[in-house]
């Protein structure tokens, strides 16, 4: 680490100190005006402003000596354990899940449609192939129609094609 960096951090943990210092004394007067007793301790909360009003912040606005934890400072993030940030997240599941369901139902009834346009479409070529059976042994029995069959395969033109 170099000079700068060494003067800054001793420079910081003076005014840092001076900052508790100060704090906990403007406390321990109003403790004792309530009644109450002396407070040792800052809370966290008390401990992080006190911080970030001590630490030094770049051209960049990045705070001196808090690391990747700057992203988490004036609402650039949420803390991970934020309530509002999980109550989002799982609005935000419920949501998501209840279009899930949607979905599913819509594509179950997509699905009922096609089996049962694809159950009448067997159906009607079951009839039909049916129907062409009965055609066929019908016509197998027709004098007119042997006839023909005859006279079409003793052709000799049947199969050529005109231009």
């Amino acid at each position: 680490m170099g000079l700068l960096g060494i003067r800054r951090r001793k420079q910081f943990m003076r005014h840092i100190r001076k900052k508790r210092e100060a704090k906990l004394a403007a406390l321990d007067n109003d403790d004792q005006a309530d009644g109450t007793s002396c407070r040792s301790e800052l809370s966290h909360e008390e401990d992080d402003e006190l911080f970030l009003q001590s630490t030094f912040i770049s051209d960049r606005g990045t705070y001196f000596g808090v690391g990747s934890l700057g992203s988490f400072i004036n609402g650039k993030r949420k803390f991970p354990g934020s309530s509002s940030n999980f109550t989002s997240l799982q609005k935000h599941l419920e949501e998501a899940n209840r279009k899930i369901e949607q979905q599913a139902a819509l594509q179950a009834e997509r699905d009922a449609e096609a089996s049962r346009v694809a159950a009448e479409a067997l159906r009607v070529a079951s009839e039909q192939q049916a129907e062409i059976s009965r055609l066929v042994s019908f016509l197998k029995t027709n004098p007119n129609y042997v006839a023909f069959l005859e006279s079409q395969t003793n052709d000799p033109n049947l199969f050529d094609v005109q231009n």
